[in-house]
């Protein structure tokens, strides 16, 4: 009996190797890269809940669809921290809420804040930007609006709208029609798949047109390469843009993969390793297969193939890989921390520069380390760029393309940012707390005022950027704490903060010093009143006549002596 029990156990033992050995083989035969599960918060369309689940398959954290009474969640995203932000539809309307989910119950939340989307509108969207905020997109029987809620849920930036819509937008016969999840891309524009025509536009981070692909549907990402991926909805396909030139690269109809058919192609997630995982949504008919499933993509000599799946539910309309959040976030093993804290209320204008050329007004913010958009035709705050420290002064391109930004103290930097992205296009370190910005006329050389160095440098650029692998120049120094900077022709006139000279000096008196940039040097010093200081600015006359300089006058001459009876 003994003997044969050990002979029965080789066997199954024997037999277990044989099937891992044929699982091993498929998989091989497949073509995947990666055999493994992921980690996915999923939603959908009908779907009775917004679900966790770790690389096995198996429930995290659930939340029932009774808890809260929506019709459809077609997007979910997790932050870094482990909260979850969803836009759901309900009878009462729309609503976008973050939540703390409890992961150690595997159930409950704690709600961190809501909003409200106007009525009449319609939002699928709610995509975390690396910023921390969230992105939505409010579509209106006739127009969508762009949104970005900061990290407490309030408006900090809109595109589009009934006064001004988005231009060259197809619309929908209704507010259900226009648009599903709008995406946001790294260069900072936004796609937004059309759902009633075959058309996806790329606009800027400004809201202008930039580009218009011949595929609409659910949603439109970019892959690792940048080009443009459609989920074609109920076209029942998913096709690839070249970005530069609109052209298609590949293009997966309903029977191209071997094992399933595809349905309403909803939400795509671009993997690490150029796969794609997509939501096979079946509400509309036509899907087979799982309703989650990661693919390779199309080559010219191989077909996109499954590489791994898992059957959520034919609603499944959402699918967020969170392979990348901790897994003793998702266990409830630690508490999560808040994700990028923003001050909504407190705010430190520093500088402030226009141009009439574009209607834009650029706000230096020291605390939050960022420039504010403003629109002045109406007052309108349209965008916002990042810095990676504090700004302390800014500057215009003479063609308006660019925004050069002087930040941080003794650590300082000259960042140049591309107005029409928001992104940052190069930089260069400077000296200590750069707080002065000048260009030549013809755009090919910045110069820089460092306060506590007491130094300028000058910065040699090309087209509106700094030229690759040049330096700024050493700095010269010219005054004590240069804050201010006026050119003219070959003279640059640098505004010193504070007096030269001893407090006890017969005059005490800020400077305005005149270098001469051929030489580099001081050829003229320019004494301003008795008493002067804490000198702010200066600028000269359209004729180059006159310099007009602020400061404030806190000295004059007394007695430095007291008399004694």
């Amino acid at each position: 009996m003994k003997s044969n029990k050990i002979v029965k156990r080789a066997i199954m033992i024997l037999a277990v190797v044989l099937v891992m050995a044929v699982f091993a083989i498929e998989a091989i035969m497949l073509g995947g890269t990666e055999t493994s599960g992921h980690a996915a918060l999923i939603s959908g369309s009908g779907l009775d809940r917004i679900e966790v689940l770790d690389k096995d398959g198996d429930s995290v954290w659930k939340l029932p669809q009774t808890e809260i009474g929506w019709q459809e969640v077609n997007d979910a995203d997790m932050l870094p921290n482990g909260n979850v932000v969803f836009a759901c539809r309900a009878a009462s309307g729309s609503t976008v809420y973050m939540i703390k989910p409890d992961y150690k119950k595997g159930s409950g939340f704690e709600t961190l804040w809501t909003y409200q989307v106007p009525a009449g509108a319609e939002n699928h969207t709610s995509q975390v930007l690396p910023n921390g905020r969230i992105l939505i997109g409010e579509a209106y029987a006739s127009y969508v609006r762009i949104v970005e809620l900061d990290a407490q849920g309030n408006v900090c930036k809109t595109l589009g709208g009934a006064d001004a819509p988005l231009q060259g937008w197809p619309g929908g016969s209704n507010s259900h029609s226009q648009v599903r999840q709008i995406y946001k891309t790294e260069e900072g524009t936004y796609l937004l798949a059309s759902m009633s025509t075959a058309k996806t536009i790329e606009y800027s981070s400004d809201g202008i047109k930039l580009a218009e692909y011949g595929a609409g549907g659910f949603t439109a990402v970019t892959d690792n390469n940048g080009n443009v991926i459609v989920a074609g909805g109920d076209s029942h396909s998913i096709t690839c843009f070249d970005r530069e030139d609109g052209s298609i690269l590949w293009k997966i109809g309903q029977k191209d993969i071997k094992g399933i058919s595809l349905g309403f192609v909803a939400a795509i997630d671009v993997l690490d390793n150029g796969n794609i995982v997509f939501a096979n949504w079946g509400g509309h008919g036509g899907a087979s297969g799982d309703a989650v499933i990661e693919i390779t993509v199309p080559t010219a000599d191989k077909e996109a193939e499954i590489v791994w799946g898992i059957d959520s539910g034919s609603p499944t309309s959402n699918v967020c890989i969170v392979d990348d959040i901790g897994s003793s976030v998702l266990r409830g093993e630690i508490e999560s921390a808040p994700y990028y804290q923003r001050s909504a209320e407190y705010r430190s204008p520093i500088d402030a520069v226009g141009s009439v050329m574009t209607d834009r007004l650029y706000v230096a913010d020291e605390t939050n380390n960022t420039i504010e958009v403003i629109n002045v035709v109406n007052d309108v705050i349209v965008n916002e760029f990042e810095v990676s420290q504090k700004p302390n002064a800014l500057l215009l391109s003479p063609d308006a393309k660019y925004l050069y930004v002087a930040t941080g103290a003794s650590n300082g930097k000259v960042e140049v940012i591309n107005v029409a992205t928001g992104l940052k296009a190069c930089e260069a370190m400077v000296g200590h707390t750069p707080s002065a910005l000048a260009i030549s006329d013809n755009g090919d050389t910045l110069y820089v005022a460092n306060r506590f160095n007491g130094t300028i440098q000058s910065i040699a650029l090309i087209d509106g950027e700094i030229v690759d692998g040049t330096e700024p120049t050493i700095g010269v120094y010219v005054t004590r704490e240069p804050m201010s900077l006026a050119l003219r022709d070959d003279k640059l006139y640098v505004g010193g903060h504070l007096p030269e000279g001893a407090v006890n000096d017969g005059s005490v008196s800020c400077e305005v010093v005149c270098v001469d940039l051929d030489e580099m040097k001081v050829d003229k010093v320019i004494t301003m009143v008795s008493g002067s200081t804490n000198l702010k600015d200066i600028a000269l006359s359209p004729d180059g006549e006159y310099l007009y300089v602020s400061h404030a006058l806190g000295r004059w001459n007394v007695a430095s002596a007291s008399a004694v009876a």
